[in-house]
């Protein structure tokens, strides 16, 4: 015959089972109340920020405590530290809920029998069918409430029915038992100064307009056409047919860009007649000797105190002022953009942080959907692949830590792909894994995504710098 107890505010009785599960009722609207669990010291204080569990951390840094849903964790005593003296379960009012647990007449706590997993109903060994019931009564306006707690005494472990609280909330209890709180400050606006009016002073009668005089009609009077100034007409160009000369050899003039991109570059005048015009070689005899491309591109050019259409000083006969030595230009650089800062991966909100990987999927072309806050098992993100070769479910871990990922991890989702039916199971995480869990992943349809290949992934189909 199994053992059922329902215990009154501050009773105990001892737990029989290293492995038990925490369940919490509540009458009050779905996702009004959160469940908080932590693991404490001698001085009833958390050694750091992994040992509390609650929605938004589900498992704690050793692994002993597991947060199945938002009302059922798991705890297994026979695994924790021997710092660790008692684990507290406790309930505290989310946010946008102004009440306060007066208002929840069917708040309930159960302790019972674990079985092999989280999901299993109760074992089937010795003490199987123990279940300690205790009913939460609230004293006045709390906010969060210990519900029971789970101490050791003489080698074993025991729970007690607290029913205590805080009517300052969640924030309290954390703060009480040494875990960190961010609040943002509330801002005080000061006291506007007192301004002094004089009334104000009365208006002096308005006096009516005097009537707008008849508009006359008035013809438009048509003025005389001024004359246009006669066409110049254009010099003969030496640069066309019958000149000797090439038209494609002829000086270039660029004007100023207006957002001064390039300097302006007059003109060169013609060659003085007479002035070395016999050393001046030919159009042809410049290109096949590659007179162009050397004055264009030669150091030597500035040199250069003869004017234009005379030779070179360097005693080459090259000439200054013609199309090969004028056709440079030089742009100024164009400064780049700015890069936008990187993202911190590690500062994110975990709750984001899993909608930048579900993102991430779906730029490689998956279809993806976000896992509920509750009851998804470990499933942060699932991906369905149309794949001919290999179609079907993906599910998605995200681990977002600074320490390499523990192998029970890894485990978990292996066992969360064989009960889903899955094809693969994808672990993604901000830091590394360990040698088991590699050797784990490869035998068990399991993908590891650590650090490094996120960041690059998120540069590659995001186009997203992140640290």
């Amino acid at each position: 015959m199994g053992e059922w107890l329902e215990l009154a505010k501050g009773a105990n009785t001892a737990v029989p089972s290293p492995v038990v599960r925490v369940s919490l009722a509540s009458s009050l609207p779905a996702h009004a109340v959160d469940l908080f669990t932590l693991e404490l010291t001698g001085e009833r204080r958390v050694r750091d920020d992994g040992d509390l569990v609650f929605y938004n951390q589900r498992r704690s840094a050793d692994g002993c405590l597991w947060q199945v849903d938002d009302q059922r964790v798991r705890i297994e005593l026979g695994d924790l530290a021997d710092d660790v003296e008692t684990v507290v379960v406790a309930a505290g009012l989310d946010d946008g809920w102004t009440g306060t647990f007066t208002d929840d007449a069917g708040l309930r706590v159960r302790v019972e029998v674990a079985g092999e997993s989280a999901w299993d109903g109760p074992g089937t060994g010795a003490g199987a069918a123990w279940a300690a019931s205790h009913r939460v009564v609230a004293g006045g306006g709390e906010r969060c409430m210990v519900l029971v707690e789970l101490y050791r005494r003489g080698g074993g472990w025991k729970v007690r029915a607290v029913s205590q609280g805080w009517e300052a909330g969640t924030a309290a209890l954390l703060t009480e038992h040494g875990v960190r709180v961010e609040q943002a400050p509330t801002p005080v606006r000061p006291a506007p100064p007192e301004l002094r009016t004089r009334p104000a002073a009365p208006l002096p009668p308005t006096l009516p307009l005097p009537p707008a005089p008849p508009e006359v009609p008035r013809r438009p009077v048509a003025r005389p056409a001024e004359p246009i100034a006669p066409t110049r007409p254009y010099a003969p160009s030496p640069w066309g047919a019958g000149g000797g000369v090439d038209p494609s050899d002829a000086p270039t003039e660029i004007v100023a860009s207006p957002t001064g991109a390039w300097p302006a570059w007059p003109r060169q005048p013609a060659a003085t007649p007479g002035a070395g015009s016999a050393d001046r070689p030919s159009p042809v005899a410049r290109r096949s000797s590659g007179w162009d491309g050397a004055r264009a591109r030669g150091g030597d050019d500035s040199d250069d105190t003869n004017g234009a259409g005379e030779a070179g000083g360097d005693g080459s006969g090259g000439w200054r002022g013609w199309a090969g030595a004028s056709r440079l230009l030089h742009v100024r650089p164009v400064a780049r953009v700015a890069r936008r800062a990187p993202l911190d991966l590690l500062a994110m909100d975990p709750y984001d942080f899993e909608q930048l990987v579900a993102n991430l999927f779906t730029g490689m072309g998956y279809t993806t959907q976000r896992t509920g806050r509750s009851g998804d098992g470990g499933v942060d993100v699932e991906v369905r692949s149309d794949d001919p070769l290999a179609s079907g479910l993906i599910v998605i871990s995200v681990k977002r830590l600074k320490r390499t990922v523990a192998a029970h991890y890894v485990r978990e989702l292996a066992g969360t792909v064989h009960d889903r039916d899955a094809i693969k199971g994808i672990l993604v995480t901000t830091s590394g894994f360990g040698p088991s869990s590699w050797e784990f992943a490869a035998k068990n349809r399991l993908e590891l995504v650590d650090g490094e290949r996120l960041r690059a992934w998120l540069a590659e189909y995001l186009d997203l710098d992140a640290i």
